[in-house]
């Protein structure tokens, strides 16, 4: 039987900003797709779904936490608006670099069909490039954790927003950084005994 003090332990553990980050490392978080209704309204967040993905250059700067909108014009371009302090609107093809001071990326087809299948153009979108420190206290703030039997031998995690495959996919990673991280712990303590 486990005492609640060791329950209480795996679980400040799992809520720890250490695991929130092991498993968002290994995601691909850190930016987030929309796309954006007829009448302008954000009307889903997409994961793994959107006609394109961004691919940053890492060498030079880009902006966090910035919308940049795309309006995909025919399977080939796109009309890129960064506005507000920007005041950017630059029409480009996919696969042609982005370079600014505050923004250098590629904009790719998700798949060699996505753009193609697309139909009812313009279509709009946006996307944002997270800082991963404003990532990791989200996704553990709100991490919910409770004790699901008697024993405290089984735990529960939850979390909700605003795409369910995302958030599968975020808690299957944190309970396998989670084992990964037990297991370490484990091997070291062997070593050490052994020695």
């Amino acid at each position: 039987r486990r005492t609640k003090a060791v329950v209480q332990n795996e679980i400040t553990v799992l809520k720890s900003y250490k695991m929130a980050h092991a498993a968002l490392s290994e995601l691909d978080f850190n930016i987030s797709y929309t796309a954006v209704g007829r009448r302008g309204i954000a009307e889903s967040k997409l994961y793994n779904s959107s006609p394109f993905f961004v691919v940053p250059d890492t060498t030079k700067p880009n902006q966090l936490n910035y919308p940049v909108h795309i309006t995909i014009l025919s399977p080939s371009t796109y009309r890129l608006t960064i506005d507000d302090k920007f005041k950017i609107s630059r029409e480009m093809y996919f696969g042609q670099d982005f370079n600014h001071d505050n923004f250098n990326f590629i904009l790719l087809p998700r798949t060699p069909e996505s753009l193609k299948k697309l139909n009812g153009f313009p279509l709009k979108y946006y996307f944002v490039m997270h800082d991963i420190n404003g990532l990791v206290n989200r996704y553990r703030a709100g991490l919910n954790v409770e004790v699901n039997d008697e024993k405290g031998s089984i735990l529960n995690m939850s979390l909700s927003g605003p795409n369910k495959e995302q958030i599968c996919d975020y808690l299957n990673k944190l309970a396998e950084v989670y084992i990964k991280s037990n297991l370490n712990e484990k091997n070291i303590s062997s070593s050490n005994t052994i020695r």
